[in-house]
């Protein structure tokens, strides 16, 4: 059975370094101690779509690995239509990343798996990072242990940003691709298109393709040139 662990070497860009916190540095900080020192078992992240979630999973994981953990990053977007059964064996990893809680909620076959899993990752005093859209006891969850369960540990969230920070989220995503996105820019992106990060960040790569492709600068026309 395979099982699909996060090849690093192609996630690049998935790191804390990669992620502005803005208003979110001390749930950064957390995560990192966390992941590198902290003898907390288990964190439960949540927060809206668009902040970036998978984002810091992926980021715990990779801080991991990078201080000698083993670690498994499990999309459960991804993984609902699967049998829970291709979660044999992730208890051994040191650090187990389950991203999208809420996406199995009312599976009860998908419930029982990732109960079993909690109480395995425990017994092996092993670290489990777990997100969501909301609180533990908001994700509907009809399994009461396993709901008890994510309820257990540190609870963190992440807020979300107003349109100033969200704006320098955008110019700060810009400079990592390498492209310098002027105010007028990021505003027009921001008013006209939709307003989570991630569509946000698909808009970029687009723009930066586009830059290299004719050898331009952004600019507000050539921007409207674009997607218009």
């Amino acid at each position: 059975m395979t099982q699909q662990a996060l090849d690093f070497e192609s996630r690049r860009g998935f790191s804390f370094a990669d992620y502005l916190p803005a208003s979110n540095l001390q749930t950064v900080e957390l995560l990192k101690t966390f992941v590198t020192s902290s003898s907390q078992f288990s964190v439960f992240l949540w927060g809206s779509a668009g902040l970036g979630k998978s984002h810091l999973l992926q980021a715990s994981c990779q801080l991991a690995a990078e201080h000698g953990q083993s670690t498994h990053y499990v999309p459960l977007k991804q993984w609902k239509s699967q049998s829970p059964a291709i979660c044999k064996g992730l208890e051994q990893a040191d650090l187990l990343c389950i991203d999208d809680i809420e996406q199995i909620a009312g599976s009860t076959e998908w419930e029982i798996a990732l109960f079993n899993l909690f109480n395995e990752m425990q017994e092996r005093s092993h670290h489990l990072l777990l997100s969501a859209n909301n609180t533990p006891d908001a994700v509907n969850i009809g399994l009461a242990d396993l709901q008890s369960r994510l309820a257990s540990g540190l609870t963190l969230h992440l807020q979300g940003h107003d349109d100033q920070r969200k704006q320098e989220v955008l110019q700060f995503r810009a400079r990592q691709l390498g492209m310098k996105l002027p105010d007028t820019v990021s505003r027009y992106l921001l008013t006209r298109y939709n307003r989570d990060l991630s569509a946000l960040w698909a808009l970029l790569e687009k723009l930066d393709q586009e830059t290299l492709a004719k050898h331009r600068q952004i600019t507000l026309p050539f921007v409207k040139q674009i997607l218009e």
